[in-house]
C-alpha cells in the first residue's frame, strides 16, 4: 500500500515534469512566432525593394533592416534554443524519480 509520503512526492515530481513540459512549449511557440513575423516582414521588404525591377542605392537601408532581422531572429532563436534544452533536460530529470516512486506500488 503506498503511503502519503510516496503520493506526495510523486505528485510533487509529476508537477515539476509538467511544468517544465508546459514551458518547453511556451519557448518553442515563441520561437516559431517570432521567426514567422521575422519571415514575413523580411519578405515583404524584399519585395518593397524589387517592385521596380531593379536595386539602386536607395535599395540599401530596407537592405540592411532585412539584415539586422536575420541577425536579431539568429540570436533569438539561439536563446529560446537554449532555454527549450534547459526545460527538456529538467523535464527528464523528474522522470526517473517519478518511476521510482511508482516502483513499489506496480
Amino acid at each position: 500500500m503506498p503511503d502519503e509520503h510516496d503520493s506526495t512526492l510523486r505528485d510533487a515530481h509529476w508537477k515539476m515534469y509538467s511544468e517544465n513540459s508546459i514551458q518547453t512549449r511556451h519557448h518553442e511557440t515563441q520561437r516559431a512566432a517570432v521567426a514567422s513575423t521575422f519571415i514575413g516582414i523580411s519578405g515583404a521588404v524584399i519585395a518593397f525593394m524589387t517592385s521596380d525591377k531593379t536595386l539602386s542605392p536607395l535599395d540599401l537601408p530596407p537592405a540592411l533592416l532585412v539584415v539586422l532581422f536575420g541577425m536579431f531572429g539568429a540570436v533569438f532563436s539561439a536563446k529560446q534554443y537554449e532555454r527549450i534544452q534547459l526545460h527538456t533536460r529538467r523535464a527528464r530529470g523528474y522522470v526517473m524519480p517519478m518511476m521510482r516512486c511508482f516502483q513499489g506500488h506496480l
